[in-house]
C-alpha cells in the first residue's frame, strides 16, 4: 500500500502545493471575517476531496486496469483510497488549525469551546462525505462523477440539517451542542468504517 500512497502523492502533488498556497492567502482573511477555527472544516473538506478525485485520474489513465495486474488484492488497491482521504483530512485539517490558531492569537483569544465545535464538525463534514463520495467516485463514470459528488455532498448536508431538526423536536440542541457533534462525529467515522469495509469487499467483485 506504501507504493499505492506514493503513486497518488505523487499525482496530486503539483496541484496540492497550489491549492495549500492559495488556502493560506485567503484562509488568512476569511478567518479574521468570521471564526478562525472555520478554516479546519474548509481545509478539511477541501484538502480531502482531491483523495476522491484520484479515482478518477485513475480511471483517465487506465491506471484502473494496470492495477488489476499488480501482485496485490484488488481490496487494498480499494483500501489505499480510504487510507489516502483519512491522510489529507488529516492535512487539511491540521492546516486550518495552524492558520486559524496563528489567526486567533492575532486578532483574540483563542476558545476552547468554539475549537472543540469546529473541529467536530469538520470531521463529521469529512468523514460523512468521504463515505459516499468515494464508493461514487469508483462506481460512477468520469462524465457524470463530478455531478454525483455534488448530489451526495447535498444529500449529506440535508442529512445533517435534518438530523439537527430532528434533534431540535426532543431537546435543546444549542445547549447539548458539544455531546450533538461529538455523537455526530463518531456516527460518521462508524459510517465512514462501514463505507471502507463495503467497498473493499464488494467493488473488487465488480471490477471482475
Amino acid at each position: 500500500m506504501k507504493g499505492l500512497l506514493l503513486k497518488d502523492y505523487y499525482l496530486i502533488r503539483d496541484g496540492m502545493v497550489i491549492l495549500l498556497l492559495t488556502f493560506v492567502a485567503v484562509g488568512a482573511g476569511l478567518a479574521f471575517l468570521t471564526s478562525p477555527w472555520v478554516l479546519i472544516v474548509v481545509a478539511g473538506a477541501t484538502i480531502s476531496f482531491q483523495g476522491a478525485m484520484t479515482v478518477q485520474s485513475d480511471r483517465s489513465s487506465q491506471w484502473d486496469r494496470f492495477s488489476a495486474t499488480l501482485p496485490l488484492p484488488r481490496s487494498t488497491v480499494v483500501s489505499e483510497k480510504y487510507v489516502l482521504y483519512l491522510l489529507l483530512c488529516a492535512l487539511g485539517m491540521a492546516l486550518g488549525l495552524a492558520v486559524g490558531g496563528i489567526a486567533a492569537a492575532l486578532g483574540r483569544a483563542p476558545d476552547p469551546e468554539e475549537l472543540y465545535l469546529y473541529a467536530s464538525t469538520a470531521v463529521i463534514v469529512c468523514l460523512m462525505t468521504g463515505s459516499v463520495n468515494l464508493p461514487c467516485t469508483f462506481v460512477l463514470t468520469a462524465e457524470k462523477s463530478l455531478a454525483g459528488i455534488i448530489l451526495c455532498d447535498i444529500l449529506v448536508s440535508a442529512l445533517f440539517a435534518g438530523g439537527i431538526f430532528a434533534l431540535r423536536q426532543v431537546m435543546d440542541v444549542k445547549l447539548h451542542m458539544r455531546a450533538v457533534l461529538g455523537m455526530g462525529a463518531a456516527l460518521s467515522a462508524l459510517c465512514y468504517g462501514i463505507s471502507w469495509i463495503i467497498a473493499a469487499r464488494q467493488l473488487p467483485m465488480r471490477d471482475v
